[in-house]
């Protein structure tokens, strides 16, 4: 019942802003509490998440690009914490630096070299677009808008990953 009310909550906030360019920071927020709420029940509760929004942060005065973080956000899972062995910790921070909002993910999962030697042989002859799907949409977007997004993606010790997207935030 909880499954399907998150993943009808999901879909739904996803058809409403399918032609939306930028969405409030709020409304973005609600989308990922929705989705790690939906991977959280999947995995039978293999990892804890927190989202933590600074103070000076405005979600409800900020726009940013539509689903921009989701796929951080499912790599994190996907390729990092369904792994462990042990429960672990995806944790999302926003925090306004000046006229930028900086958004860390950071998780504690097997970490990127791990996750690519445990990819089966199928796995391994399929090229991964997502990330470089991403890379382009930012690409996009930077040129769009004139903004300056930019994502960082870094192994953290002793394991896991940290992404780092700093945007020009606008009202």
């Amino acid at each position: 019942s909880t499954y399907i009310t998150n993943l009808s909550l999901l879909i739904r906030k996803n058809l409403q802003n399918a032609e939306n360019l930028t969405v409030s920071l709020e409304e973005e927020l609600s989308r990922a509490r929705h989705y790690l709420a939906l991977e959280q029940l999947r995995l039978k509760h293999k990892f804890d998440f927190q989202i933590e929004v600074g103070k000076e942060v405005d979600a409800q005065a900020w726009a940013i690009p539509n689903m921009v973080l989701q796929p951080y956000l499912e790599n994190a899972i996907w390729h990092g914490l369904r792994y462990r062995e042990t429960k672990g910790n995806l944790k999302v921070h926003y925090q306004k630096t000046g006229n930028m909002l900086e958004v860390i993910i950071e998780d504690n999962g097997i970490g990127r070299t791990k996750s690519q030697e445990l990819k089966t042989q199928n796995q391994q002859k399929k090229v991964s677009t997502g990330m470089h799907n991403t890379e382009h949409r930012v690409q996009i977007i930077n040129e769009m808008f004139g903004t300056k997004l930019t994502v960082q993606v870094e192994d953290t010790k002793p394991t896991g990953t940290r992404v780092k997207l700093q945007m020009e935030l606008k009202s």
